[in-house]
C-alpha cells in the first residue's frame, strides 16, 4: 500500500525535474545561438576592436617608453595603458578575440542579473538563459560588441558597486568605483551615491590610494601632460559631433542630428537634471534603505542623467543603466512606472538593422528617456519603497 502511493508521487516528482532540465537545456541552447550569432556578426566587421585597439597601442607605448596619447584616439587614463602593457605580449588579434568573449559573458550576466529578482529562484535558469538571448540578439549587442570598447568591461564593475554597495559594503564597493574611474570615467556619478548615503570617509580612503595609483602612472609614463586636453575633447563629445552625432545618444547629439535650434534643448537638459538633483533629495529625507534594487535604481538615474544631459552617450553605455532601469518595477508599483519600464525595454530590445541610423539613435534616446522616467518615479514613490 505505502509502494501504490509513494510510487506515482515518486515519478511525478521525476517527470517535474526532467520538464525543469529539459527547459534550462532549451534556454540556455537559446542563450547560446544569440552568442554564436553575436559573435559570427561581429567577428565579421571590418573594424573589429576598434575602440580596443588604442588602448592596445598605448599599451605597446608604455612598454616602450613612448607618449601615451601620440597613440591615435587613445582618451584613457595612463593606467589603462599600463594595465594593457601584459596583454601586449600576444597579438592584438589574440587580445581582441578574448576580449570579444568578455563581453559575451558581460551582457549574459547583465541579463542574469537582472531577472533574478523577478522570478522565483527554482525558475531562475530558464528566465535567465531566455534574458541572455534576448539581450544578445538585440541591436544593442549587434551593434556595440564588435566595438570592443572599455565600457562592457566597466559594466561588471558597476554590477559588483551596486551589489556591494547594496550590501552595505562600503569600502569595498568605493574601492572598485575608484578602480573602474581610473580606467574610463564613465562610473563617475556613482561617486554620489555613498555621499548620499553619508559614507565619506570609506569614499574618502578609496580615493585617495586611486590618487596615488594615478600619480604614480603619470610618473611612469610619458605624455600625461595632454591629459587635461584629452578631458577638454571628451566634455565637447569627443568624436561623436557634426556628421558623427547621430552616433551620440546624448540629447544634445539628437539634436544636432535633426538641426535643432540649442535654447529648447538646453532647457530640457536642464530639466533633466533638475529632476535627479530632486529625486536624490528625497532619497535624503524620506532615509529609505539603500538595498540592491534601490541602489542600482539610483545609480541608473545618475547614469542616465549624466547621458542625456551631458555631451556625450554611446551605444554601449546602455548595458550599464538596465538592471537598474528594470529593479524599478521591485520598488514601486505605479501603472506609470511598468509603462516606462517597458518601453525602455521594448526599445532596447528592438531589432533595427534595416532602419536608417537616425531611426537607431531616436529609438535608443527613447530607451534612455523611459529607463529615467521609470527610476524616477521609482525612487520618488517613497510610500512602497
Amino acid at each position: 500500500m505505502w509502494r501504490d502511493r509513494v510510487a506515482p508521487t515518486l515519478e511525478s516528482l521525476d517527470r517535474r525535474r526532467a520538464t525543469r532540465v529539459l527547459l534550462i537545456g532549451a534556454a540556455w541552447l537559446c542563450a547560446a545561438a544569440g552568442a554564436a550569432l553575436v559573435l559570427g556578426v561581429s567577428l565579421q566587421h571590418r573594424h573589429l576592436g576598434q575602440d580596443l585597439a588604442p588602448i592596445y597601442g598605448a599599451g605597446l607605448a608604455a612598454r616602450h617608453g613612448r607618449p601615451l596619447y601620440a597613440v591615435p584616439n587613445f582618451v584613457y587614463t595612463p593606467v589603462t595603458a599600463l594595465l594593457a602593457v601584459p596583454l601586449t605580449v600576444v597579438r592584438f588579434t589574440v587580445v581582441s578575440r578574448l576580449y570579444l568573449g568578455l563581453e559575451v559573458a558581460v551582457v549574459t550576466a547583465v541579463a542574469s542579473v537582472t531577472v533574478a529578482r523577478f522570478v522565483p529562484r527554482r525558475w531562475w535558469p530558464v528566465a535567465a538563459g531566455l534574458a541572455s538571448a534576448a539581450l544578445l540578439v538585440s541591436n544593442l549587442s549587434v551593434h556595440s560588441l564588435w566595438l570592443e570598447n572599455a565600457s562592457l568591461a566597466l559594466t561588471a564593475a558597476a554590477l559588483v558597486t551596486v551589489w556591494m554597495f547594496g550590501t552595505d559594503r562600503w569600502l569595498a564597493g568605493c574601492v572598485v568605483l575608484v578602480l573602474s574611474l581610473l580606467i574610463k570615467p564613465l562610473l563617475l556619478p556613482l561617486v554620489l551615491i555613498p555621499l548620499l548615503a553619508r559614507r565619506w570617509r570609506e569614499l574618502a580612503i578609496a580615493a585617495l590610494g586611486g590618487a596615488a595609483l594615478l600619480l604614480g602612472s603619470l610618473a611612469v609614463t610619458r605624455g600625461g601632460e595632454r591629459l587635461p586636453d584629452i578631458a577638454r575633447r571628451l566634455l565637447r563629445g569627443s568624436v561623436l559631433v557634426h556628421r558623427a552625432s547621430v552616433d551620440n545618444l546624448s540629447l544634445n547629439g539628437w539634436a544636432h542630428t535633426h538641426g535643432l535650434p540649442p535654447g529648447p534643448i538646453l532647457l530640457v537638459r536642464i530639466a533633466v537634471v533638475a529632476v535627479a538633483a530632486w529625486v536624490c533629495a528625497v532619497q535624503v529625507r524620506s532615509h529609505a534603505v539603500l538595498d540592491i534594487p534601490r541602489t542600482a535604481a539610483l545609480a541608473s538615474l545618475l547614469l542616465l542623467a549624466t547621458f542625456l544631459a551631458g555631451t556625450l552617450s554611446e551605444i554601449h553605455y546602455l548595458f550599464v543603466v538596465i538592471p537598474g532601469g528594470c529593479a524599478a518595477l521591485l520598488i514601486s508599483r505605479r501603472t506609470a512606472v511598468r509603462a516606462a519600464a517597458v518601453v525602455g525595454i521594448g526599445a532596447t530590445l528592438v531589432p533595427l538593422r534595416n532602419l536608417s541610423p537616425t531611426v537607431h539613435q531616436g529609438v535608443l534616446v527613447l530607451a534612455e528617456l523611459a529607463f529615467f522616467t521609470a527610476v524616477a518615479l521609482a525612487l520618488t514613490d517613497v510610500t512602497v519603497g
